[in-house]
C-alpha cells in the first residue's frame, strides 16, 4: 500500500517538453526530465538562485551533461 500524500505530482508545464516524459530524476535543488521529443530538461526548484526556471539540451549535448 502506498501513501501518496508525500508527493506533489505535476500535471503540467508549459512550456515543457513537446512530447512524453520518460523519465525523471531528483539532483538536488533541481530535477531532470528526459523526454520522446529527444531533450533533457533541468528545472530549478529555487527560482531565487537562477532567472530560469529550465535549461533544456538537445540530442547532440548529452554526453557534456553533468547531472551532479
Amino acid at each position: 500500500m502506498t501513501n501518496n500524500t508525500y508527493f506533489n505530482f505535476i500535471s503540467r508545464i508549459k512550456p515543457a517538453h513537446q512530447n512524453d516524459v520518460n523519465a525523471m530524476i531528483l539532483a538536488g535543488d533541481s530535477f531532470i526530465t528526459g523526454s520522446k521529443d529527444t531533450t533533457i530538461k533541468r528545472w530549478n526548484n529555487n527560482k531565487k538562485t537562477s532567472g530560469k526556471d529550465s535549461q533544456s539540451f538537445k540530442k547532440r549535448q548529452y554526453n557534456n551533461i553533468s547531472l551532479f
